[in-house]
């Protein structure tokens, strides 16, 4: 009977450290995942050239309305207007664009009456239409005072650019190639 016994505690065991492991493994790949709206998976960068390069449309703009709140498979968004003051990069018919955001700390709302730097790509999904999302959510928005860039809030971003000098992210915008 001992050897049952043994045999027994071996597979639970072994069944055990089977579950925590595929725990973890699904926490980490979970927070790997952002996910904007059931749809693509957000793209985060880690690096200034990443965010360069992956972005296909970048734009200096001023929001001009507050965040339009609304729930959708029950997750809450927010559908900012913002006019473009010059398009760095892309090609934007459009004197104005809605920025489409989900609401969670790594995607802090824009906040209406300043001007700020964005990274966008075309937002494809469910939610809205003819919107735009911010690639890279708080590492892809800036807001700038006196031609320098700022973090959106303080605490929530780790910022990844070299330089905080408007007129060289400008330059840098400008002479990066975007890679899809």
């Amino acid at each position: 009977m001992p050897t049952v016994t043994k045999k027994k505690s071996r597979w639970t065991i072994a069944v055990i450290v089977l579950i925590l492991s595929v725990a973890v493994l699904l926490f980490f790949v979970i927070r790997a995942n952002i996910t904007q709206g059931r749809g693509k998976s957000v793209d985060t960068f880690s690096t200034y050239e990443d965010l360069l390069e992956k972005s296909p449309v970048a734009v200096i703009a001023t929001v001009v309305s507050d965040n339009k709140e609304f729930v959708y498979d029950d997750i809450i968004f927010a559908v900012t207007e913002v006019e473009i003051k010059d398009c760095l990069r892309g090609d934007l018919g459009n004197l104005t664009l809605e920025i489409l955001q989900t609401k969670m700390k790594e995607n802090p709302y824009l906040i209406k009456n300043t001007e700020v730097l964005l990274f966008l790509r075309e937002y494809k999904g469910p939610v809205a239409e003819n919107v735009y999302i911010i690639n890279g959510l708080h590492n892809g928005q800036f807001i700038i005072k006196d031609n320098t860039l700022n973090e959106v809030r303080a605490g929530y971003t780790t910022t990844i650019l070299k330089t905080a000098d408007l007129e060289s992210v400008i330059t840098d915008i400008k002479n990066t190639e975007y890679k899809e």
